[in-house]
């Protein structure tokens, strides 16, 4: 008889249970991914820009890096914020990652990790 983790229902508990923590959302679930980007100058989270990626080719005829980029600049001001993307107090408003951005990251991201 298995006994099921608290925190994950329908797995097995197991020594390695303990150390489980189930992320809440896309954001928590990218965010595990390591960023290979050097640290300065970097603007935008590395889940962020996943998830934008995810969310743009989850769309019907968003599959080039160009239709992400296009995709992201048509989001509104909400989704942009619900995706983790940065307030800019200049300009009054959340900042949204340009293609050469998005492009950059995927580039430096290991499909393997």
């Amino acid at each position: 008889m298995s006994v099921a983790c608290p925190d994950a229902p329908g797995l097995a508990a197991s020594p390695a249970c303990a150390d489980l923590v189930v992320p809440e959302g896309l954001l928590q679930v990218l965010a595990q991914v390591p960023d290979p980007r050097d640290p300065r100058g970097v603007r935008y989270q590395l889940a962020t820009l996943l998830a934008i990626g995810v969310c743009a080719m989850t769309t019907v005829g968003h599959n080039s890096l160009v239709s992400v980029g296009e995709w992201v600049r048509r989001c509104d001001q909400q989704t942009l914020a619900d995706l983790g993307c940065p307030y800019d107090p200049l300009a009054g408003r959340i900042r949204c990652p340009d293609e050469k951005t998005l492009r950059d990251a995927y580039a430096k991201v290991s499909p393997g990790d």
